[in-house]
C-alpha cells in the first residue's frame, strides 16, 4: 500500500471457500501483505488463499480466538494490521484517510461491521462499530468476543465492512455459551463477558437463564461502556419476552435519560409497551399512548451512528411498525403516511400494507 507505511491483512479462516475470495477480492488493493492462520480447513480455502499470494500458517483449534488472532498477529510484518474475518468484505473505504491515519500508530482504528440478518424469512441488518485497525504489538484477550489488550484510544473511521455469515451457517450458540462459560469461571466478575453469556442465552431463547446473566451484567457494567448500552436494550427485549413488565418497566425508567438519544432504545420500549397493554388491557390501558410515543421518538432521532445495533429503527421499521399500530388502532390516515414513509426509505413491505389500507379508505369514501 505505500513504501513507508505497511498494512497487512491478518485473518483466522476454517473451511470458508464459500466466501474468502470475496473477502481478499475487496482488501487486496488496500494491503502489502495478507497472512491467512488456518485452523484446519478440509475445503479449498487454502488454495484461494494461495491465489493471492497469501502467507498461510498452520494453527492447532484450540478454543481460544485471541490465542489464535495473536499468532496471527506475530506472523505479520505491517506496521499495521486490519482483522477481518472470512465471511466479510469491504464495502467503503478512503484510503487516502486511512494513509492520513496511520501516520499516529498511538490509537485504534475502528470500522463499521454491518451484520445482514435472517429474521423470520425477512432480511434486516445491524451494525455495530469494532477496533480492527491496530498498531504493530496490540494483541488480543478474552477466549471468545475477543478484544484488542490496550489503552490505545480508538477513532472512528470511514471504513465499512459487510458480514453475511448469519445468513448461510446456524449460529455456533452452543459452542459459544461453553466458551464464555469457561471464560466466566477465570473472570466472575467481568461484566463484558457477562453480558455476552446473557445475550447469547437470549439469542438462543433461553429467556429464564440470560435474566440471570442481564442482572449481573446490570450491576457491574461501567456507565460509561458502550455495551452497557447495548445489554440495557437486550435486557428490556428479554423482560418482554418473560412478561417481566413491572421490572422492564422501572429499568426504562431508570435508563431512558441515557439512552435518549438511541433510536433503537425506543424501538424495543415500543415493543415492551406494546405487549404489556396487550398482557392486561385494562389493568394497563394507561400504557397505551407510550407506544405511539415511542416510535414517535425513533422518527425523530432519526439514523445514526452513534451505538450498535440494529438498523432501520431510526427510519424504515419504525415507520412501518408505526403504521401498523395506526392500523391497529383504525386510523387509518396515519398509517397510510406512515406506510408512505417506510416506502420512501425503500422498505417493500410496507407497499403490502398500504395497498390494503388506500382500499379500505376508498371503500369507506364511497
Amino acid at each position: 500500500m505505500s513504501d513507508t507505511i505497511k498494512l497487512s491483512l491478518v485473518m483466522i479462516v476454517r473451511n470458508e471457500e464459500r466466501c474468502l475470495k470475496r473477502c481478499l477480492i475487496s482488501a487486496k488493493s488496500y494491503v502489502d501483505e495478507i497472512v491467512i492462520v488456518d485452523t484446519g480447513s478440509t475445503d479449498k480455502t487454502k488454495e484461494i488463499a494461495k491465489e493471492f499470494g497469501a502467507k498461510i500458517f498452520d494453527f492447532e483449534w484450540c478454543n481460544d480466538f485471541s490465542k489464535a488472532r495473536n499468532y496471527g498477529l506475530e506472523q505479520s510484518t505491517g506496521a499495521w494490521n486490519l482483522i477481518l474475518d472470512a465471511d466479510e468484505y469491504i464495502t467503503k473505504l478512503d484510503k487516502s484517510i486511512l494513509m492520513t491515519f496511520m501516520e499516529n500508530p498511538n490509537k485504534l482504528g475502528v470500522i463499521k461491521v454491518v451484520n445482514v440478518l435472517d429474521q423470520d424469512g425477512e432480511t434486516n441488518y445491524s451494525k455495530v462499530f469494532l477496533a480492527r485497525l491496530l498498531p504493530k504489538g496490540v494483541r488480543y484477550i478474552r477466549s471468545i468476543h475477543e478484544q484488542p489488550d490496550t489503552i490505545l484510544p480508538s477513532v472512528k473511521l470511514p471504513i465499512e465492512v459487510e458480514h453475511d455469515g448469519y445468513l448461510n451457517e446456524v449460529v455456533k450458540v452452543k459452542r459459544n455459551l461453553l466458551l464464555l462459560q469457561e471464560q466466566e469461571k477465570k473472570s466472575p466478575d467481568d461484566s463484558y463477558i457477562l453480558y455476552q453469556l446473557a445475550y447469547t442465552l437470549y439469542l438462543d431463547k433461553e429467556y429464564k437463564k440470560a435474566d440471570e446473566y442481564f442482572k449481573r451484567f446490570y450491576k457491574l457494567a461501567p456507565p460509561e461502556s458502550e455495551y452497557r448500552k447495548a445489554g440495557i436494550i437486550s435486557y428490556i427485549e428479554n423482560n418482554t419476552f418473560l412478561k417481566r413488565f413491572e421490572q422492564g418497566h422501572k429499568l426504562i425508567e431508570r435508563e431512558e435519560i441515557h439512552l435518549q438519544d438511541s433510536s433503537e432504545f425506543y424501538f424495543v420500549c415500543a415493543a415492551f409497551y406494546r405487549e404489556y397493554v396487550l398482557d392486561d388491557v385494562k389493568k394497563n390501558i394507561q400504557f397505551l399512548p407510550y407506544v405511539e410515543q415511542c416510535y414517535l421518538e425513533c422518527l425523530s432521532i432519526g439514523e445514526t451512528d452513534k451505538y450498535d445495533g440494529a438498523i432501520g429503527t431510526g427510519s424504515y421499521l419504525a415507520a412501518y411498525n408505526l403504521g401498523v399500530w395506526y392500523e391497529v388502532t383504525k386510523r387509518y390516515e396515519k398509517a397510510l403516511e406512515c406506510y408512505n414513509k417506510a416506502i420512501e426509505w425503500q422498505y417493500e413491505k410496507a407497499k403490502e400494507r398500504k395497498t390494503e389500507v388506500a382500499a379500505m379508505l376508498s371503500h369507506k369514501e364511497q
